[in-house]
């Protein structure tokens, strides 16, 4: 039993050391620290070519803000227009196909009913009853003048006169709003047939009928579309609302094609705050084209009114982690000392710079170009000391 009891314990003291020396290779290296950016560099002669070095001093720019806001393409109300049928019939013919262009009076289906009939009938049996009831008036008139007939008689003949004249009013009306001549009407043409037309210009996008299909006047026959005044539809968040303001200059790509940029201003800023706290801007296009088609997402990029600020190029300004710094020549010499400073606007190849107190940034010689390539070098002599 001795002798099993230091075998089991031979076996677990091993097996503790080999744990041991386990955990202890898998502990993790600790992570190496960023280089700093070097206070003073001297550079060659050959150094100085090769990088490229230009130096120059600080400008006053009018730098402005960009606020990302996203969105669709719409149109306005009057230009998306719901065809319907003035009355109900039956699908006679129509040459309706999505995306087809129509014009202004084109006609876009035939109905067919005979209570189209009917209405052109009793327009055309009152129109042949007026005269007589005209007449009647009249001759009830004189009687009345003469005292051969009561005045009541005439009023009661002008009464029914006039009762016919507008029920012919409002039937001549609703005909012409079906579409029917009422000039032809009254030649006797009565027709069993519809036709119903454009009212804008635009394209069709949806269509609702086919050959032989029974429509009511509820039913929608097809959608079109007008172009002419697509505008953009931007969400822009609440935060960013108060440096919106009328007339300011955006630029916006559709979703998946970023080549092609369109321009636009604002033009409307709605008072209303959306459950996802962003409000809606109305944006008109400069250039739009055939390829904008309404409920098309887009991206857009507004720009803010501007201010004047110190701006470098974005070259000129050297970062690491959170640190900025510009480099300054000393004067008649290859000797670059860096300046921390703060970064603000960025707009294009363009950045603002916040120099440190009691600076006078007019009068720095900063490095405008090869600013990264003096890091470089600097990090380069440092290693090989």
């Amino acid at each position: 039993m001795n002798k099993l009891h230091k075998l089991y314990s031979s076996f677990f003291l091993v097996l503790i050391l080999l744990l041991a020396s386990c955990s202890g290779n898998s502990s993790k290296e600790p992570p190496k620290e960023e280089t700093a950016i070097p206070n003073e560099v001297v550079l060659t002669e050959v150094q100085m070519k090769n990088a490229g070095i230009r130096v120059g001093t600080v400008e006053k720019r009018e730098l402005s803000t960009i606020i990302r806001a996203n969105g669709i393409l719409d149109v306005p109300p009057q230009n998306l227009v719901s065809v319907s049928a003035m009355a109900s019939g039956y699908v006679k013919s129509t040459d309706l196909l999505q995306g087809l262009h129509v014009h202004k009076g084109d006609p876009l289906c035939v109905l067919e009913n005979p209570d189209y009939l009917t209405l052109q009938q009793e327009y055309l049996s009152n129109y042949s009853r007026i005269p007589f009831l005209q007449k009647e008036f009249n001759r009830q008139s004189e009687l009345a003048k003469e005292n051969v007939a009561s005045s009541k008689a005439a009023e009661q003949s002008e009464a029914e006169l006039n009762s016919l004249k507008n029920t012919q009013k409002g039937l001549a009306a609703r005909l012409e709003m079906l579409g029917f001549q009422v000039k032809d009407i009254e030649k006797g043409i009565l027709r069993s047939q519809m036709v119903v037309r454009s009212s804008i210009d635009g394209y069709v996008t949806k269509v609702g009928i086919n050959l032989g299909s029974f429509v009511q006047p509820n039913d929608l026959l097809c959608e079109i579309v007008n172009l002419d005044h697509i505008h953009a539809e931007l969400m822009v968040y609440e935060k960013d609302l108060a440096s919106i303001a009328v007339g300011q200059r955006l630029e916006f790509s559709l979703t998946g094609n970023h080549e092609k940029v369109y321009h636009a201003s604002v033009y409307l800023i709605n008072r209303k705050i959306n459950q996802d706290r962003t409000v809606q801007v109305h944006a008109h296009i400069d250039d739009a084209d055939q390829r904008l088609i309404p409920n098309m997402q887009l991206t857009a990029s507004i720009r803010t009114k501007g201010r004047s600020v110190w701006a470098l190029p974005t070259a000129a300004i050297v970062t690491q982690g959170k640190s900025s710094v510009v480099f300054l020549q000393k004067p008649g010499t290859r000797t670059f000392t860096a300046l921390q400073v703060q970064t603000g606007i960025q707009e294009g190849e363009w950045t603002e710079v916040i120099f440190p107190e009691a600076t006078r940034p007019e009068s720095l010689a900063i490095v405008l170009e090869g600013a990264y390539d003096i890091k470089a070098t600097a990090e380069n002599t440092s290693e090989e000391e």
